[in-house]
């Protein structure tokens, strides 16, 4: 069954002899599509990327279509065993017109041998390049799938999405000094959810910024105003307020970090998005 704007329909035919003629024949009926369930949507949304492909050298998946017009989804890897260190792994887009790939994202690989969970952001995209790096040398193998999400771009803001994995990190600071919260990805952006956290210490302050390199110390920028503690040395608290939406956020490829300065105690919880 062929579904959707110009369907091909591949027939193979096998002969009995190596002369002789035949004939084929085809004839089709348009009807409405047929709800996608089963195996039908399995086929359009779970793309097999490797299959017990060695892990000791770099490896770049045949280019696919992404079935739904973007790239959300979500990668699952698995090694056959123990993987070599410092390996990685990419997604890339391109174009009918525009071969060449443009990065989406990029991720760190574990050396552990149980499956790795990867959430890829949701863009625009018509085809899709997975690509392996590998660490070193290594005797084992990996597989690698590519689960799409069955949905369109719509916009909007992804501290509220639906299909947005929301996560969070402590606030733990003592002392004066830049902290990385956040580390970037390749390709990610960072949208702050929210924060609450108390500050403590005679003229503390605490800020947010992103930059990149060690601590956000290249092309460093201020997020957020200098937010100020008691200057009793009381803890205040500080809170982004409810709602869930975003309140900042990074351009792609940066880190997110808190510059805190005085006699400074900043603890709390900081949630964010990232894709």
């Amino acid at each position: 069954m062929g579904q959707g704007y110009f369907p091909l329909n591949r027939v193979s035919v096998t002969c009995a002899t190596a002369v002789g003629n035949f004939t084929v024949q085809y004839s089709g009926e348009a009807t409405a599509p047929a709800p996608q369930i089963g195996a039908m949507i399995s086929s359009q949304a779970d793309k097999t990327l490797a299959a017990g492909v060695p892990a000791n050298a770099g490896f770049t998946a045949q280019t696919i279509r992404a079935p739904f017009g973007n790239s959300g989804g979500s990668i699952y890897f698995l090694y056959s065993a123990a993987g070599p260190a410092g390996s990685t792994i990419s997604v890339a887009c391109s174009t009918l017109a525009i071969a060449t790939v443009t990065p989406v994202a990029s991720f760190p690989l574990t050396t552990a041998s149980t499956p790795q969970f990867f959430t890829i952001p949701l863009l625009p995209c018509d085809f899709v390049t997975f690509s392996y790096t590998s660490g070193g040398a290594s005797a084992v193998t990996f597989t690698a799938s590519y689960v799409f999400n069955a949905i369109t771009v719509t916009g909007g803001d992804p501290c509220q999405g639906s299909t947005a994995v929301k996560k969070s990190v402590a606030i733990n600071i003592g002392t004066a000094t830049t902290t990385q919260l956040v580390a970037l990805l390749t390709g990610h952006a960072i949208f702050v959810c929210g924060y609450n956290f108390t500050l403590a210490g005679a003229g503390s302050t605490a800020l947010l910024e992103y930059g990149t390199g060690a601590a956000c110390g290249t092309g460093t920028t201020a997020l957020t105003g200098a937010m100020e503690g008691g200057a009793a040395g009381a803890p205040d608290a500080i809170d982004s307020g409810g709602g869930g939406y975003s309140v900042a956020s990074t351009p792609a490829s940066n880190a997110l970090c808190m510059l805190t300065a005085g006699t400074v105690s900043a603890r709390g919880i900081l949630t964010f998005v990232q894709q």
